[in-house]
């Protein structure tokens, strides 16, 4: 557990030195031998983008278990990310427009979640297979009717 901790501490560091090094000479060659090591960090790694001093910086942390590429919300998520960040102000108001539009998207599932026809989306499975059992029992009824 310590030794994965020091192991992401070195690649947020490295992470962050990379924008710095704008020839590439310094901190590229220096990861290119652990290149793997390098690989598995970045997977467990997120960032979010702030502006601070009038700067836009980039801040890295560990993601969760749960949020690693593979693992149960490893979801597209377009709405966050679809944001044009070559201007701070403009990448801002998109980041709140898309803020607002989850909101409303989450509003609008919380409403079908209270509605008295919500059992159909938790069960959907089980309405699946009732429907089709009963369309198979009229159909051998109307089968076996005909017969007689």
């Amino acid at each position: 557990a310590q030794l994965f901790e020091e192991g992401i501490l070195y690649c947020f560091c490295l992470k962050y030195m990379v924008a710095y090094d704008e020839d590439n000479q310094y901190i590229l060659p220096a990861i290119k031998p652990h290149r793997q090591a390098m690989k598995y960090f970045s997977h467990h790694t997120g960032y979010v983008e702030i502006v601070r001093d009038k700067r836009l910086e980039r801040l890295f942390f560990q993601l969760p278990d749960a949020c690693l590429p593979g693992g149960p919300l490893d979801q597209p998520f377009v709405e966050m990310y679809d944001t044009d960040r070559s201007e701070v102000n403009r990448k801002n108001l998109q980041f709140i427009d898309n803020l607002v539009r989850l909101i409303k998207k989450e509003e609008h599932n919380s409403l079908i979640r209270a509605s008295r026809l919500a059992f159909c989306v938790t069960r959907w499975g089980a309405i699946c297979k009732a429907t089709f059992w009963l369309s198979l029992l009229i159909h051998l009824l109307l089968i076996c009717s005909s017969y007689s």
